[in-house]
């Protein structure tokens, strides 16, 4: 499942537990997400499925669900 593998990295980048990070976990203070961590999260997702994430299309991305719609769009684009 496609949040399970970006929750993984999402949680190797914070050191945190991955079980906390849901679809709905967002990219914010609240949650201990900063910018850098974000731009580190699209840099892994894009090595880990060989993918390319375009900046604009980075910039949309507030939580953890938008990433997964993100990537399974690109993938049932293939």
């Amino acid at each position: 499942m496609m949040i399970k593998k970006i929750a993984r990295l999402l949680a190797e980048i914070l050191g945190e537990d991955d079980k906390d990070i849901t679809e709905q976990t967002e990219f914010t203070q609240e949650y201990r997400i900063d910018p850098v961590d974000v731009a580190k999260l699209v840099i892994v997702v894009e090595k880990e499925f060989d993918i390319t994430i375009y900046d604009d299309e980075a910039a949309c991305f507030k939580n953890v669900g938008d990433v997964v719609r993100h990537v399974d769009k690109v993938f049932d684009s293939y």
